[in-house]
């Protein structure tokens, strides 16, 4: 199943009115989500490599995969 969905496409009105429609979550599903955010690592920049992120998402976007390693 799924437990999230994102909507981010910057109206932020838009984004409050699928939130509201959403509803809230299940119990299973909440715990799920404490969970997840118990494992994140703490708040701290971190380098990333812009380009590889770029062909990353073009890769994954245009069904052709990705092969890591």
């Amino acid at each position: 199943g799924c437990d999230v969905a994102l909507h981010c496409n910057g109206d932020l009105a838009e984004m409050q009115l699928v939130a509201a429609q959403a509803g809230a979550f299940h119990k299973a599903s909440a715990a799920r989500a404490q969970a997840a955010l118990a494992r994140r690592l703490p708040d701290m920049p971190q380098d990333i490599d812009i380009a590889a992120c770029e062909s990353e998402f073009l890769a994954l976007t245009q069904g052709k995969g990705l092969r890591l390693g």
